[in-house]
């Protein structure tokens, strides 16, 4: 485990697409729009589209207080068998969580994780829409490979479903890519690392109240995807796992 204050780190969190799609807070309601368009999150962005460094940087998280990275794996006992005195311990998974807490200043977090959605922009049914949030990015509709296709993930899905929708050209995987939750970029402020945390979806949502009047709030994200570490500051760079360091310290 890992915790470094907010002062410390950048974090910026993104969609699995390749497209410029983006997710976000309207009218009270996750909605999903286009990269660069103006006033189409009233209330506030959550997650930019990886498609560039510009796209990236639209989704950082402001007035971040404290992050936490655990790394931690499920298993299971297996045995005893015949013959053998003990059990043994087979490994299932491993598990990322990222914790981000920051001080609460909008209803972005609140809406992702209890919703509703634009019923326009969610992949289920309408009364799906009005009780369930954003927390599994999104999912290719149709079966089609255009960005107009991708709409927000009700959670009815494998997420190995997806991996036939394309992406950005110039990224790695466009052919083979799973869009599924979300992707976040934790870059120490001086540029050295940015550890890259993939496929996430969100997992919790809690708001703490303090005495002297400061709301903060935290929102858990968890995946079994491995993660990986880039060596640069630059956003375009870690991208795609490409180039990168996969994290396999336990």
């Amino acid at each position: 485990m890992a915790y470094f204050l907010g002062r410390d780190v950048d974090v910026f969190i993104t969609t699995e697409s390749g497209f410029d799609v983006e997710i976000g807070v309207s009218g009270g309601k996750c909605v999903t729009g286009a990269n660069g368009v103006s006033n189409q999150f009233s209330e506030g962005i959550f997650a930019g589209s990886y498609s560039g460094a510009g796209a990236v940087s639209g989704g950082r998280v402001t007035d971040l207080t404290g992050v936490d990275l655990s790394i931690s794996a499920s298993d299971t006992d297996v045995g005893p068998f015949y013959g053998q005195r003990s059990t043994n311990t087979l490994e299932l998974r491993k598990e990322h969580t990222v914790s981000l807490t920051r001080k609460k200043d909008d209803i972005v977090w609140d809406v992702l994780f209890n919703g509703p959605c634009l019923t326009a922009d969610f992949s289920g049914s309408g009364k799906a829409a009005s009780g369930q949030g954003a927390r599994w990015g999104l999912v290719c509709s149709g079966g089609t490979t255009t960005a107009a296709s991708l709409k927000i993930g009700d959670g009815n899905y494998n997420m190995a479903d997806t991996s036939t929708v394309g992406a950005n050209p110039t990224m790695s995987g466009s052919t083979g890519q799973c869009v599924a939750g979300y992707r976040v970029f934790v870059r120490m402020k001086d540029g050295a690392e940015t550890y890259i945390v993939r496929n996430s979806t969100i997992a919790g949502h809690t708001v703490s109240l303090n005495a002297d009047g400061t709301t903060e709030e935290t929102l858990e994200l968890k995946t079994t995807v491995p993660a990986v570490m880039a060596t640069t500051s630059a956003l375009t760079a870690p991208l795609t796992p490409t180039g990168a360091t996969p994290v396999t310290e336990m």
